[in-house]
């Protein structure tokens, strides 16, 4: 495989190009805009198929090492579009990178240098998503260069994972989507964000994609408590307080 020459004209890359480029002008500089994109990897088992890529893993890592390589290089490119369109961050989602799917080793011997080329690369803040318990390569990849690591609910010890990321990389989440989001009360998702932060989330987030009808005033909850907490390090939770209505 390599990278087209044309790649920025292919497919739907200028039209998200575009997007970028209006969602821009309409927020304004206060809002940061993140773009989403796959990583090497999982970009990389899209191209070869799940199978292929987990059994090259064991059995052919040469030849899954170069397909990594040209994916790697294609998410580079990708996010400096993005940046250049006006994305403040992108963010690449690695989900078959996850210890659920891959064994860390592997990770550390064949994704991790893809990885630091990216971060490397273009301008922008770079950030990563993995799904699942990624407490066991939260290390690898804070010492990757990404400046932020979304982690899930799945996660459950915060300080032990605040203390494996170190100072230099924050981490975002980790509020469950199909859970709490979707389902819960605000107070709830209020009281839920508060251990959060204190437990050493530094960006409060989801923990995945807002799930499909979730409700908007529970979104609003989530805002209000990072405000709340942020302004006077504790979050109202009104337990006889119905929420805004959207």
């Amino acid at each position: 495989m390599e990278l087209p020459s044309d790649f920025a004209e292919r497919g739907r890359i200028p039209l998200i190009a575009d997007v970028t480029s209006i969602l821009r002008e309409k927020t304004g500089e206060e809002v940061p805009l993140i773009a989403g994109m796959e990583g090497p990897a999982s970009l990389a088992s899209r191209l070869l198929g799940t199978y292929n890529f987990l059994t090259w893993m064991i059995r052919r890592p040469e030849t899954l090492s170069q397909c990594l390589k040209v994916t790697g290089t294609t998410c580079s490119a990708y996010a400096e579009i993005l940046s250049e369109a006006g994305a403040d961050a992108v963010c690449i989602v690695d989900g078959i990178a996850g210890p659920d799917m891959l064994d860390p080793r592997h990770l550390n011997a064949l994704i991790r240098p893809e990885y630091e080329s990216f971060c490397r690369s273009g301008k922008g803040i770079k950030l990563i998503h993995v799904c699942g318990n990624s407490t066991s390569i939260l290390k690898t990849l804070s010492g990757c260069g990404f400046q932020g690591i979304s982690i899930e609910e799945k996660v459950t010890d915060l300080q032990a994972a605040k203390k494996l990321v170190g100072s230099k990389t924050k981490l975002i989440g980790n509020l469950s989507s199909s859970g709490i989001m979707l389902n819960g009360t605000c107070e709830e998702i209020k009281m839920e964000a508060q251990k959060c932060l204190e437990d050493g989330i530094d960006i409060l987030a989801p923990g995945c994609g807002i799930a499909p009808k979730t409700p908007i005033k529970n979104i609003r909850a989530l805002v209000e408590a990072r405000d709340e907490y942020y302004l006077t390090g504790k979050i109202r939770v009104r337990t006889h307080h119905n929420c805004a209505s959207p």
